[in-house]
């Protein structure tokens, strides 16, 4: 399950940033700023303080959120920041960690994204591990990342 989980992101993740087209990658319209107006619950626990928040648009609609916690927590959004492509939290089994990816056949595994103005507010169940546990489990989360 695991090595298949880790080919699904590392696909997803390589389509996600290729794009699905036959034109050049356009640089990002937006030069990446940060603040710290975020906060990132996993398993109905808070996951600590968010140092900063990073976001930067690219051209053709995607958008990459960056939450700086412990542990890090990166987000890809298409369709100009209305759809969640991809979530990765984490990457050690002795820490918490979360990974979320759209079209995953992961039964169990949902996501819902609403947005005010700049603030995002993605809920969820995604594949994680809580603490020591080797154990892949669905677990719920909850991120709210504000960009700058």
């Amino acid at each position: 399950m695991a090595a298949r989980l880790v080919w699904v992101i590392g696909l997803a993740a390589g389509a996600a940033l290729t794009g699905c087209s036959s034109t050049p990658a356009t640089p990002s319209s937006t030069t990446p700023t940060a603040s710290a107006a975020g906060s990132v619950s996993i398993d109905n626990k808070d996951s600590g303080p968010v140092s900063s928040v990073t976001c930067q648009s690219q051209a053709d609609g995607l958008l990459a959120i960056t939450v700086e916690s412990t542990p890090r927590l990166s987000m890809l959004l298409t369709g100009n920041g209305t759809v969640v492509n991809y979530i990765s939290m984490g990457g050690s089994f002795h820490d918490t960690g979360l990974t979320y990816v759209v079209g995953s056949n992961s039964s169990g595994m949902e996501v819902h994204l609403s947005r005010t103005g700049q603030t995002f507010t993605v809920t969820g169940t995604g594949i994680g591990h809580v603490g020591d546990s080797d154990k892949e489990l669905l677990v719920p989360f909850t991120i709210v990342a504000t960009c700058p």
